[in-house]
């Protein structure tokens, strides 16, 4: 009988102890979701997702964030062990497609990988794991985890693309009018006569005779003159 009490409960000890394993990832996703929304930039967001994922599943995780608008992109294999590294490293250039990462996922027999992103035109990296007895608790967790991130990249780049048309112009792909009104303001609004650093100049060239090409040869031509 003292036997048969002793394994109830080292089971229900264990069972607390996953709960509460699994209460914490949850309380570090929402943190984790919250953190990166307020991002100025994303070049935290790589090392940040490696700690929380290594946190989730108590092993090394390696990540690879594709380049995005405003974004050049994070890789870090070095938590993984030299085998893994050295097949990452080669598949690099399949691995930049979504379906090449599934080809891996289903021909390697020790690497987990989780795709951020679920399609070819959402895929935007993924996490690698070696394969261990992850239980299902933490293979979703880390679903999670790869959804918040993606979203928060798609919305990242979407975010950058619109700010890169509203403030650059088509034709020059230079910044505009309302990108140079914005910037202007600030410089005059931070002016101080006796902080040198305050202070600046605006230099201005006008473009004449572009109208005769216009008129004779196009808009085109006219733009390629700009």
């Amino acid at each position: 009988l003292e036997e048969k009490v002793a394994q109830r409960t080292d089971a229900l000890e264990r069972n607390i102890l996953l709960l509460d394993k699994q209460q914490q990832s949850l309380s570090n996703l929402v943190k984790y979701a919250l953190a990166i929304q307020q991002l100025d930039g994303m070049d935290d967001i790589g090392p940040q997702t490696r700690q929380l994922a290594e946190h989730i599943c108590e092993q090394g995780v390696g990540v690879y964030l594709a380049r995005g608008e405003g974004f050049s992109g994070y890789l870090n294999y070095e938590a993984l062990p030299v085998e893994a590294r050295e097949l990452l490293n080669d598949r690099a250039d399949q691995l930049r497609d979504y379906q090449g990462l599934v080809e891996l996922v289903e021909s390697n027999e020790f690497l987990q990988l989780f795709a951020i992103g679920n399609s070819t035109n959402s895929y935007q990296g993924f996490l690698a794991t070696t394969k261990s007895q992850l239980s299902g608790r933490v293979h979703e967790t880390l679903m999670v985890l790869c959804s918040i991130l993606g979203s928060s990249l798609k919305q990242h780049n979407l975010t950058n693309r619109l700010d890169r048309l509203a403030h650059m112009d088509s034709v020059t792909r230079l910044p505009n009018r309302h990108y140079f009104n914005s910037v202007f303001a600030d410089r005059q609004n931070h002016f101080d006569i006796d902080q040198a650093h305050t202070h600046f100049a605006v230099f201005v060239i006008d473009v004449n005779g572009l109208k005769p090409i216009n008129d004779n040869y196009g808009h085109e031509h006219g733009d390629q003159m700009l």
